[in-house]
């Protein structure tokens, strides 16, 4: 069965399997049509993430490989085999940057390393170790504010700028996380699933699953970072705005 789902703004949906299998669908006016099929990995396909712009796709596996897809072209264009195994994933550019930047985390670590895919290298062009003191499982790329949020395996959040790697003041208006409810997976001992970015609120909604299937909370991601909203039902495994 499917483990993974992306959905992109060039309405295809990519799908991941246990297996290893990755699979295209192009949405229709009615349903979906099945594209093309890869046999990417040979362990599961753990993770995958569409660009901003519905161009590029990426998959990511506990075998330490990465493969890149042009979507629309439905090619495989890249493949990668990392030193070390792989946590999440996030494509953090927007349309016309120069670099096709790709964030991957290490399942290990707490090192976030950065790729310029368009670039061909499987070198890292920077490794950010000091934002999260451990692994991080959930990174999401907001494009209105170009700022990457990133959770880790303590339920702890950061934001953080996809040009110099730090803080973005000119994005937020909030200096100090103790006046946010940025705090609140990690004092509920709790760790984020997934994480969503509602690019069509005027507040940049950030929606955020708990691991522990019970919960899901807003944050306003502009100021302060408040809980808006809270909701107490089960929920399937993963999250996306409709």
């Amino acid at each position: 069965g499917f483990l993974t789902l992306q959905a992109t703004p060039t309405d295809f949906i990519i799908t991941g399997s246990a297996d290893g299998h990755l699979k295209f669908w192009k949405k229709q006016e009615q349903g979906v049509e099945f594209v093309k099929h890869y046999r990417s990995h040979i362990g599961a396909v753990d993770g995958l993430a569409a660009s901003h712009d519905g161009s590029l796709c990426v998959s990511i596996s506990r075998d330490r490989s990465v493969k890149v897809y042009d979507v629309l072209g439905f090619d495989m264009i890249m493949m990668m085999k990392l030193p070390y195994t792989p946590g999440a994933a996030e494509w953090i550019f927007k349309k016309g940057d120069a670099a096709s930047k790709l964030a991957i985390s290490d399942l290990n670590s707490p090192t976030i390393h950065i790729y310029d895919v368009a670039s061909g290298s499987e070198e890292p062009i920077t490794s950010l170790g000091s934002l999260h003191a451990s692994p991080v499982t959930v990174l999401r790329f907001n494009a209105a504010a170009n700022t990457v949020i990133s959770s880790d395996a303590k339920g702890f959040i950061e934001y953080w700028s996809c040009d110099d790697f730090k803080h973005p003041a000119a994005a937020v208006k909030f200096s100090m996380k103790m006046d946010t409810d940025l705090f609140a997976l990690a004092k509920a001992k709790t760790t984020a699933r997934s994480l969503e970015v509602c690019a069509q609120q005027p507040q940049q909604r950030v929606r955020q699953r708990f691991w522990s299937a019970l919960h899901v909370r807003w944050f306003c991601s502009v100021a302060p970072a408040h809980i808006i909203m809270q909701d107490k039902q089960r929920l399937q495994p993963q999250l996306g705005w409709c």
